[in-house]
């Protein structure tokens, strides 16, 4: 039970940077120079789902039912069903945008 521990600290302490690495990438966006480098490239919405009409089609799908007399070839009953039909595919688009931002390193212009 006493190794238990040390180990335990060392592994919590090697994993924990790297599950908070992740966390700030959410954070880098928000920074003035994650939204500046986001404004040069025209990205306007991070994170955005959008929903395009590929086709829209207005169909009819006709069914017909004939009941016909086989000696006599007459034409009993004659039904017709019409059912308008409307099909859209769309395609969804999601933008996912990752913004990592590096240290600042400043520099000295003379």
């Amino acid at each position: 039970m006493n190794r238990f521990i040390p180990c335990a600290t060392l592994v919590a302490g090697l994993t924990m940077p790297a599950l908070l690495a992740g966390c700030n990438q959410d954070h880098d966006a928000q920074t003035p120079a994650g939204q500046a480098a986001q404004s040069a490239l025209g990205i306007k919405n991070p994170n955005d789902t959008e929903k395009t009409t590929e086709t829209k089609r207005d169909l009819t799908v006709i069914e017909t039912k004939k009941v016909v007399d086989n000696k006599t070839g007459q034409v009993i009953q004659d039904e017709k069903t019409i059912t308008p039909v409307t099909v859209t595919q769309e395609k969804e688009v999601k933008t996912d945008v990752d913004v990592n931002v590096g240290e600042p390193v400043k520099t000295d212009q003379r």
